[in-house]
């Protein structure tokens, strides 16, 4: 019995990766899947646990405004914001499910490039709405190409959908490309989502946040999860015209992100150096493990973001399941268009040298 849910719904199959996973090499298992910070967060964070007051846990958190304070000193040398240009979010992913909300119904089209993120596709075919892209091509090495995506930038679109850097190669697209995607659109009706996930890890210059003054068809949204280390919190914000802010909050909960996490993210937003540390780590790291490759590709991606795309030579290799027999948990290009079964997404670890032997031993069976 169906029980009246919508049919398109019944229909819906998912290519999410955030979903638990356990494998027979559980005890052995390197985690390179998940997409959080591998150096964690600041650890003198955990000095404010105890500072929680009992008042922050038995109220409701729509009163709490200092972290939108903090948010606006975070941006000050880009944008000098204001409150209403900022929402809360129970992370980023529930950000994007509400402004789809707000633009799309059966046969809505949104514009996005690929690969990228699924679960936002996902949602969008929830509406029974239509994911059209602009393929990103081996030809070359999958980078962000502007210009065939702005003459596929149409008027029938309802939204654009561009995540930068992008998820699951980790490059980064100039502000620069941005901009004249947002101006095209905005001449056509159209709004952008920026979703900035991962922008912790690139330059704060390159954030789609310094447009807002001058475009009023910007959605930015960032979070707690990447470079803040605080996926476990579940919050992130989102940034964006006064106008479309109000639109906005008529579908949103007044109390999204719970009070600790407002609390402790104010705490992590102002230590930055802790970021640019952990960026130091990573280029390192992914840099070591880019030169120690001999036979795999490596798709187009920034050396200071931790997240990476890696093919196998051989197409009919599942490189998911060759890592996983030397306890390296990744994510299949299956789960991404136009990727499949040769192709991973990796986060750098901590530790890179498991993930090195790893790669060395593969490599060896070619």
């Amino acid at each position: 019995m169906k029980y009246g849910l919508k049919a398109n719904i019944i229909n819906l199959n998912t290519n999410s990766y955030a979903e638990e996973k356990e494998t027979k090499y559980q005890s052995k298992i390197i985690d390179c899947s998940i997409g959080i910070n591998p150096f964690g967060f600041f650890k003198e964070l955990r000095n404010n646990f105890a500072n929680i007051p009992d008042e922050m846990i038995n109220n409701y958190p729509e009163s709490i405004t200092y972290f939108k304070k903090d948010i606006i000193n975070f941006w000050i040398d880009l944008f000098e914001l204001k409150e209403d240009n900022i929402l809360l979010g129970d992370g980023s992913i529930d950000i994007i499910y509400k402004i789809n909300k707000l633009f799309l119904s059966s046969n809505s089209k949104v514009l996005g490039y690929s690969p990228q993120f699924p679960d936002y596709i996902d949602d969008v075919k929830s509406y029974d709405g239509i994911y059209d892209y602009q393929l990103m091509l081996s030809k070359n090495n999958y980078k962000f190409m502007l210009e065939p995506f702005l003459i596929k930038l149409k008027k029938d679109y309802k939204l654009i959908y561009l995540d930068n850097p992008n998820n699951p190669t980790g490059q980064v697209i100039p502000i620069s490309y941005i901009e004249k995607i947002v101006k095209k659109a905005k001449s056509l009706g159209i709004c952008v989502i920026v979703d900035e996930a991962y922008g912790d890890f690139m330059n704060k210059r390159n954030s789609a946040v310094s447009l807002i003054e001058k475009y009023n068809n910007v959605f930015v949204l960032r979070t707690l999860s990447k470079g803040l280390g605080l996926a476990g919190l579940r919050g992130g914000y989102l940034i964006t015209s006064i106008k479309l802010s109000n639109y906005y909050r008529k579908i949103s909960n007044p109390y999204s992100m719970n009070s600790i996490a407002r609390y402790l993210a104010s705490k992590a937003l102002k230590n930055t150096s802790f970021i640019e540390d952990c960026k130091k780590k990573i280029r390192e790291l992914k840099s070591e493990l880019i030169e120690s490759l001999n036979k795999m590709i490596v798709l187009h991606t920034d050396l200071n973001v931790p997240i990476m795309t890696i093919k196998h030579p051989n197409p009919e290799i599942d490189l998911e399941e060759e890592l996983l027999k030397h306890n390296i948990l990744s994510i299949s290009g299956r789960k991404f268009i136009g990727l499949d079964k040769s192709f991973v997404r990796l986060r750098i670890p901590a530790k890179i040298n498991p993930l090195l032997e790893a790669f060395i031993k593969i490599e060896n069976s070619i």
